[in-house]
């Protein structure tokens, strides 16, 4: 799973939004790490007991990869306390992690295509789920005030930046492998 970044914002976190397959994965990734972690202390600690001059280089070198092995755990940790798992649906009906939408954005034309993925790529058109546009897809009220998943057809409002937009459901297609978060 590529890096992406903690999920603090302004100093507090943040609910970040992943399928149990993004958790696993993080797990996965967190025990990995665990593992270079122990026997690379050790490494160090055998070091600064032998205090050769020759190795402080090493030893320098070593603690840098401690620093950034430990500062990845911390990402890790802190990701994962904060995770919201939810499905990905097989439903293609309505707007899950991993769909691919095409949407009408406040009414303009062109249409815009986007996915939902854990790891976003704008250039791409995937969004993450903590965007605006993807939590008013995800999870936003539609016009009649109920709450759930978008589904084609569908308008519902997302609180952007430059203030309430309204993202109309053209079409649904739901396909996570086409996120590639692993």
């Amino acid at each position: 799973m590529p890096t992406h970044q903690s999920p603090a914002i302004g100093g507090r976190d943040v609910v970040v939004v992943m399928t149990q397959a993004d958790k696993e994965a993080l797990e996965d990734e967190l025990r990995k790490l665990d593992d270079q972690e122990r026997p690379l202390s050790r490494e160090v600690a055998r070091m600064n007991t032998d205090k050769d001059d020759a190795q402080s280089a090493t030893i320098v070198a070593r603690r840098s990869e401690l620093a950034t092995l430990a500062r990845r755990r911390g990402e890790i940790i802190r990701t994962l306390s904060n995770a919201q798992v939810v499905e990905v649906s097989g439903a293609v009906d309505t707007v899950s992690i991993g769909s691919m939408v095409l949407v009408q954005i406040a009414g303009q034309v062109p249409t815009v295509q986007l996915q939902i993925c854990r790891n976003g790529d704008a250039n791409a058109g995937r969004i993450t789920p903590e965007s605006p546009i993807a939590k008013a897809l995800l999870e936003g009220v539609n016009r009649s005030g109920r709450r759930s998943g978008a589904k084609e057809g569908e308008t519902v409002v997302a609180d952007t930046p430059s203030g309430p937009t309204e993202i109309t459901v053209l079409s649904i297609i739901n396909d996570s492998e086409g996120c590639n978060d692993t």
